[in-house]
């Protein structure tokens, strides 16, 4: 009868709530409508963005427990592997704890001397806003971070060996292209705080003459 009348009609396999096939992708008020109906009970008209649309519950089929011995080839990778990742983090932790007391035991490594950079890369260790942060902010008085970083895929806990002063020419060079960055921002919130204040103390009169004729 749909046909006769010109209308499209589907038939899709069974299928998950969370993986609908691809011609339903997206249709979230149909795929809900779809999974509370009852077996050979019609729905519609269901309209989204994608048309109208009338539906039928053809067959379905109750979920299952999948066997135990599936279940574990699945799960366990994943268990190890977080696991794994706990494990990572504790003992940087306890390298870091180490640091605090000479690092006797420990297999160091020096990054050498390295200057701060939006790049935000640690020779030999990698790249991480947060790590170089917060090494810049090491004094030889406190040169432990809070806590470790996790760095890539691995974790990482350092410690300041020592802190020389920029190059002169160097600094000079940083000096003028903050200027240059910084300059253009504080020239626009100069000008956006001048404009507000002129609206705050404008006075607007009124010519009730003009008004009136």
């Amino acid at each position: 009868m749909a046909s006769s009348l010109g209308v499209k009609v589907q038939e899709t396999a069974l299928f998950q709530a969370k993986m609908p096939p691809a011609q339903l992708a997206g249709e979230e008020a149909l795929l809900k409508k779809g999974f509370m109906l009852k077996q050979g009970e019609l729905a519609g008209p269901i309209e989204t963005t994608k048309g109208v649309y009338a539906v039928k519950l053809k067959d379905r089929k109750p979920a299952e427990v999948p066997p135990l011995a599936q279940t574990r080839s699945a799960v366990e990778p994943k268990a190890k592997a977080d696991k794994a990742k706990d494990l990572a983090a504790k003992k940087a932790e306890e390298a870091l704890a180490a640091l605090g007391k000479g690092g006797a035991g420990l297999k160091l490594q020096e990054t050498g001397s390295f200057s701060y950079s939006d790049a935000a890369t640690i020779p030999g260790i990698g790249v991480s806003k947060d790590a170089i942060e917060a090494a810049f902010a090491l004094t030889t008085a406190a040169p432990l971070p809070k806590n470790a970083f996790k760095i890539g895929d691995k974790w990482v806990a350092f410690r300041l060996k020592n802190r020389s002063a920029a190059p002169a020419d160097e600094f000079q060079k940083t000096k003028e292209d903050l200027k240059k960055q910084i300059l253009p921002k504080k020239q626009q919130e100069a000008l956006d705080n001048w404009l507000k204040e002129l609206k705050a103390a404008a006075k607007i009169e009124i010519n009730q003459q003009l008004i009136a004729d």
